[in-house]
C-alpha cells in the first residue's frame, strides 16, 4: 500500500467526522433561527425602544428584553451613571444588569425618576443566594 492509499477505517473516520461537522453545523443553524431577534408587531410596550436594537422575548413572560444590557463596575459616580443611563437608553438598552449593593445604590439614584423605563437584574456576588 502506498501513501496515497488509506485504509477502509482512515476513509470511515475522515468522512464521518465531515458529516457530522455538516449535521452540527446544520443543527446550530436552525437553532440560530428559532433564537433570531423578534421584531414584535406591538413595539409600544418595549421599554426604551429603539427599532435599531434587537430585542428577545425573556422566557414566557412577553418581556422584551434589548440583545444588548447594561451593568458593569465604571464610575461609581451618579453624575457619570445618569449620563450613561440616558445614552443607553436612547439606544434601545432596557435592561440594566447589576451585582453588587454600592453599584445598586449609585443606579438607584442615577435612575431616580427613571425607574420604570429599565428591567433590572440583580446576582448576589460574591455569595450565592439560593432558595
Amino acid at each position: 500500500m502506498t501513501e496515497k492509499e488509506r485504509t477502509r477505517r482512515e476513509i470511515l473516520k475522515v468522512t464521518s467526522a465531515a458529516v457530522a461537522g455538516a449535521a452540527l453545523t446544520g443543527s446550530a443553524a436552525a437553532e440560530a433561527r428559532k433564537c433570531s431577534t423578534t421584531r414584535p408587531a406591538d413595539s409600544s410596550r418595549i421599554l426604551n425602544y429603539n427599532p435599531k436594537m434587537g430585542y428577545r422575548r425573556l422566557g414566557k413572560t412577553g418581556i422584551m428584553i434589548s440583545e444588548i444590557s447594561l451593568g458593569g463596575h465604571g464610575s461609581m459616580e451618579v453624575e457619570n451613571r445618569a449620563k450613561i443611563l440616558e445614552r443607553a437608553a436612547g439606544l434601545g438598552i432596557n435592561y440594566l444588569d447589576t451585582n453588587i449593593v454600592k453599584e445598586c445604590e449609585v443606579y438607584g439614584e442615577a435612575l431616580r425618576g427613571k425607574r420604570k423605563n429599565w428591567h433590572i437584574g440583580f446576582a448576589s456576588w460574591p455569595q450565592k443566594v439560593t432558595t
